[in-house]
């Protein structure tokens, strides 16, 4: 009977090891799973960090491209009134020319005895002295004549 009771013995210590073994291989595949993902997870993490430092990079690029933007518009816009600033002093200046010109030209019209000027700037009637008209002399023509067809002389 000592050989029975050995062979209980040894299967109820048989049956205690598997047990034992079968818990620590089911805790161990627990702790594994929960390593893996441990590590899942901190690789999302550091996936999250890296996202979001490209995202602020990319931000920061893009408010960069809007300042810039921003820089050329004032540019352009300066520069348009600068060029609409210069293109007026050209007008000016020119009406200043073509005033001080047309004041000399009267000026010298008036000089030259061409003073007979309407109000609207227009000339007026000659200033000819009034009477019959001239006589025409030897070697003139008149319109009357220089119509006519000249006469052989042989």
């Amino acid at each position: 009977m000592r050989w029975k009771a050995q062979t209980e013995t040894d299967k109820h210590q048989r049956e205690q090891v598997e047990n034992n073994l079968k818990k620590a291989r089911e805790k161990l595949e627990m702790e594994m799973k929960a390593a893996c993902r441990e590590h899942k997870l901190m690789r999302m993490r550091e996936e999250l960090m890296r996202l979001e430092e490209d995202l602020r990079t990319m931000e920061e690029l893009d408010n960069q491209r809007v300042q810039n933007r921003q820089l050329r518009a004032v540019r352009q816009e300066l520069e348009r009134r600068r060029h609409e600033g210069m293109m007026t002093r050209q007008h000016e200046r020119a009406m200043r020319d073509f005033s001080g010109a047309r004041d000399r030209l009267h000026m010298r019209m008036g000089q030259m005895g061409m003073a007979g000027r309407d109000d609207r700037g227009t000339l007026g009637a000659p200033s000819v002295p009034a009477g019959p008209p001239p006589t025409p002399g030897p070697g003139t023509t008149t319109p009357e004549r220089a119509m006519e067809m000249p006469e052989d002389k042989e």
